[in-house]
């Protein structure tokens, strides 16, 4: 009885180093994505029209699930719809039910029928494929 209780506090001690070296682990490849993730998000901001400045680029921000079966996981998300016009783009258009569209350029109210579209920008697509591609790379060394 007593080898075997000894036996059991051994494995004990061998199941919390391998915890505690895993948590060790874990934390640098939490810090790691975090800065991919951050490095994503940056260039997302800089290849918005206008340099990556002002409220479009502020829109973007990142966020950590810190709980449940997802923890860990960073997310970069927006709260405007331009970020989702400007990667996908838009057709010419112009007012449903008003007489004309209004929208501000440069502090100056602008009225107009119609509106060319913009050219989708593909800057989600371009940065989610630069980190799939580091992802994908630090899989394989794993």
């Amino acid at each position: 009885m007593f080898k075997f209780k000894l036996r059991v506090e051994g494995i004990a001690e061998t199941q919390r180093k391998l915890l505690m070296r895993y948590n060790e682990k874990l934390d640098e490849y939490k810090a790691w994505l975090y800065d991919i993730m951050e490095r994503t998000m940056f260039e997302i901001k800089n290849e918005i029209p206008g340099g990556g400045s002002g409220k479009t680029a502020d829109s973007i921000y990142m966020r950590t699930i810190e709980e449940g079966p997802m923890a860990g996981v960073v997310l970069i998300l927006t709260n405007s719809m331009v970020i989702f016009y400007l990667n996908f783009g838009t057709e010419a258009h112009g007012p449903v039910t008003a007489r004309a569209l209004r929208f501000k350029i440069g502090g100056k109210v602008i009225f107009a029928k119609w509106v060319q579209g913009v050219q989708p920008h593909g800057m989600i697509d371009r940065a989610a494929g630069v980190l799939r591609a580091e992802l994908e790379t630090a899989w394989e060394v794993a």
